[in-house]
């Protein structure tokens, strides 16, 4: 009974890893991502985000700057 308690508290594999495809050589074969291999992701994503939002505030920083040069 036990063993069968402990057996229902843990995560499907389904439940914490997701299937994906990556070439290799022409071949794919779906590769498992842990729960933390998902958070990575999720992160590298949110910086790239964050990465873009940046240079845009930047290039507009920028423009803003070379008007007031111009009419000054």
């Amino acid at each position: 009974m036990a063993v069968r308690s402990r057996a229902n508290k843990q995560p499907d594999v389904a439940e914490r890893s997701a299937s994906v495809d990556i070439s290799n050589g022409g071949h794919t074969s779906p590769v498992e991502l842990t729960t933390e291999e998902k958070l990575l992701e999720a992160l590298l994503a949110a910086n790239e985000e964050l990465l873009q939002a940046l240079k845009q505030w930047d290039d507009l920083h920028r423009l803003v700057v070379e008007r007031e040069v111009e009419t000054s």
